[in-house]
């Protein structure tokens, strides 16, 4: 069975621009865009939180070639105030 890696990342955004929720999960990783978080978080822009899903709302995903990219992403988007980076194994039989 042939299996190649799939990462995908999604841009999000909320209301207060942090994550609503910070959820534990496996083959993910989630930051902040390196330009607009607010100050008073006192958060290292760069810092990433392995296995954790940050949830709030999908701006836009798709297909990307590595975290740092996912991170870029978001901080080239005027609305990303965060991301999540799915890393997963894809086989001929489905997501795994």
């Amino acid at each position: 069975m042939m299996s190649f890696p799939s990462f995908t990342c999604h841009l999000k955004t909320s209301d207060t621009g942090i994550p609503n929720e910070q959820v534990p999960n496996l083959d993910v990783t989630s930051g902040y865009s390196l330009t607009k978080i607010p100050d008073s978080l006192n958060r290292c822009l760069s810092e990433s939180y392995e296995d954790i899903e940050f949830v709030g709302n999908v701006l836009s995903f798709g297909p990307v070639g590595s975290l740092d990219e996912c991170q870029l992403a978001c901080t080239r988007n005027p609305g990303c105030q965060f991301y999540t980076y799915y890393s997963s194994t894809n086989t001929e039989s489905g997501i795994q």
